[in-house]
């Protein structure tokens, strides 16, 4: 029986290799159709925040955020509206910020509802507006990385050094010391992927970089507050090891609105 850290690394393992296989070896509509396989398992996960036991109403959700998720793809001049959608996208993850630092706390399935279409559609947006750019899948390529340095850093940096919690009630193994790990392997990843989605190199790639990467923490403690709420422990079970979709994307739902304004195009 292999040990749950094994199967995490083996369904890691295989997960990039089928996403940079999907992103580099193959054409651009096939990771359309991973990505948004993906993003349709994690509507529904999301679903399951507000509508556990009510299999229509999850079905409701997921075929309403699929329609407006195929609507830039079907009319290619609502492409031009997704950059001031991303910015509102942006505004929501500051107000999710600012819910978390004055202790307000979303509950009801409509709010539920509303806070996952403003979670996921924008990053689907992103993904769309990457899959259209001068530089491919690139920088998307670089956001996972960035995301994935912050998450293992923190993870490492928490199981190793942590004693003061972030925030206990929302998701108990979460540190200071792991936020703090999970910072400066994102900042570090940013620089050192800088090729991936530009031609220059500045300064301001290493303040990006920890804005990304505290993006990822605020992502991941969203999705943990909506778990928490509806007592779950995971969003799903199609990553064995890992739980869910969400589980995984949690981190790069927040951070890949803000990064394709700054490097898609």
């Amino acid at each position: 029986m292999l040990s749950n850290l094994a199967t995490r690394i083996i369904t890691a393992v295989v997960l990039v290799a089928v996403i940079l296989v999907t992103l580099f070896a193959l054409p651009s509509p096939a990771a359309l159709v991973l990505v948004g396989g993906f993003f349709v398992v994690a509507a529904w996960e999301w679903s399951g925040f507000f509508s556990a036991g009510a299999i229509t109403w999850r079905l409701v959700f997921v075929i309403f955020v699929m329609a407006l998720a195929v609507i830039p793809l079907i009319y290619p001049e609502y492409q031009s509206v997704l950059p001031k959608l991303l910015w509102a996208a942006s505004f929501y993850w500051f107000l999710v910020w600012a819910s978390f630092l004055f202790k307000v706390r979303i509950s009801g399935a409509l709010l539920t509802a509303v806070a996952g279409l403003f979670a996921l559609l924008p990053a689907w947006y992103a993904f769309t507006i990457f899959a259209q750019g001068s530089s491919g899948y690139r920088p998307f390529l670089a956001c996972i990385l960035i995301v994935a340095a912050a998450d293992i850093g923190a993870y490492f940096a928490g199981k190793n050094f942590g004693r003061r919690k972030l925030a206990p009630q929302i998701s108990p193994g979460k540190t200071w010391e792991g936020f703090v790990g999970g910072m400066i392997c994102g900042v570090a990843t940013m620089v050192l992927t800088s090729g991936l989605y530009t031609d220059e190199f500045r300064l301001s790639f290493a303040l990006l970089g920890f804005l990304f990467a505290a993006s990822s923490v605020l992502g991941d403690l969203w999705v943990s507050s909506f778990k928490r709420t509806a007592g779950l422990k995971d969003s799903g079970v199609l990553l064995p090891g890992h739980g869910g979709v969400l589980d995984r994307v949690d981190g790069l739902i927040a951070v890949l609105p803000m990064f394709a304004l700054s490097f898609a195009s």
